[in-house]
């Protein structure tokens, strides 16, 4: 947990705000127009589409009414490391307070209130608020109950409730219904032990608990987001994956005509052959006829059949 509190701190303090995929692994362009543009866009859908995950309801916790981001189990841990590792391969989103900026945005574009905007994002003049840190908490162990009963409510939303095994505990801030029966996984922090008085007026010291599970207003606030940011993740895969299949389909032509001319400088018939049928068509060179004869006459004369023919055809449309 000291691990997980390091790296949340660091992140605050980076002004991040709490992308295709997550695994997306980044094409860095160059010599191309408007390079830096589309590797920014790639950049842009890789943190929208991790921050995507990030605000998934399972990511958070209600502590006392507010929440906080906390990675709860290895793999949500190993999901938010990685977002370091990912951040240090970006060519241009370099800058931190871009980064945020572009969570920022996001999260207003939901059309939410200026209360839970600032209930999930990390104001960045403000180290005293920031909400994906909770450092009184952190090096506690989440403790998680799969099943629980309700035993007995109190009116300040504090209330006893029972495992499987009919042990009692306290829980702080619980806030369930008297009617409900079961419910499962109850996220809580240990608190020590609490002593209170049962219905027969005699004392009974349990172990306490305060919960930390998130209400649904909160849960429905976070899935909001997390739409909205896959959302845009897809908006961007419209615009980057044609550029990129283009940019792709441009450096194989590039490589295929490197390699016809380096065979043709050798004087490899297939090369050859290949130089003059791109002169002659103009594919990936500027169409020159003349240049077409030449090199599909060197191809012919060192044995090329195709270009025999390909010449005589030519020669035959008075080319």
């Amino acid at each position: 947990m000291k691990t997980v509190l390091a790296i949340l701190i660091g992140f605050a303090l980076s002004a991040s705000a709490q992308i295709k995929s997550a695994s997306t692994n980044f094409l860095v362009i160059a010599s191309v127009a408007n390079t830096d543009n589309l590797q920014r866009l790639i950049e842009e859908r890789d943190w929208l589409a991790r921050f995507s995950k990030f605000y998934a309801p399972e990511f958070w916790i209600n502590y006392k009414g507010t929440l906080y981001f906390l990675p709860k189990t290895d793999e949500q841990t190993k999901c938010f490391e990685a977002l370091f590792s990912a951040v240090e391969k970006y060519k241009v989103l370099t800058n931190k307070s871009d980064r945020y900026a572009l969570v920022e945005t996001k999260i207003v574009e939901t059309g939410l209130s200026q209360f839970w905007q600032n209930e999930v994002l990390v104001p960045r003049s403000n180290p005293q608020k920031q909400k994906i840190m909770l450092p009184m908490y952190l090096d506690k162990p989440l403790c998680t109950m799969g099943r629980f009963k309700l035993f007995q409510s109190f009116e300040n939303g504090d209330a006893l409730i029972k495992d499987d095994d009919e042990s009692i505990y306290y829980v702080y801030d619980l806030g369930r219904a008297v009617d409900d029966k079961y419910y499962l996984n109850a996220e809580m922090f240990r608190e020590g032990i609490k002593t209170y008085t049962t219905a027969a007026g005699s004392s009974k010291t349990v172990d306490a608990f305060v919960s930390v599970s998130i209400n649904k207003d909160q849960r429905k606030v976070l899935e909001i987001i997390s739409e909205r940011f896959s959302a845009k993740v897809a908006e961007l895969s419209k615009i980057i994956d044609p550029l990129i299949a283009t940019k792709i389909a441009a450096e194989a032509k590039a490589k295929s005509l490197k390699a016809n001319q380096a065979a043709a400088d050798k004087g490899d018939a297939f090369g050859l052959m290949r130089m003059g049928e791109r002169y002659r068509t103009g594919d990936g060179v500027e169409k020159d006829l003349e240049k077409a004869r030449s090199f599909l006459q060197k191809a012919a004369d060192a044995g090329s059949e195709t270009a025999k023919s390909e010449l005589a055809d030519l020669l035959a449309k008075g080319k």
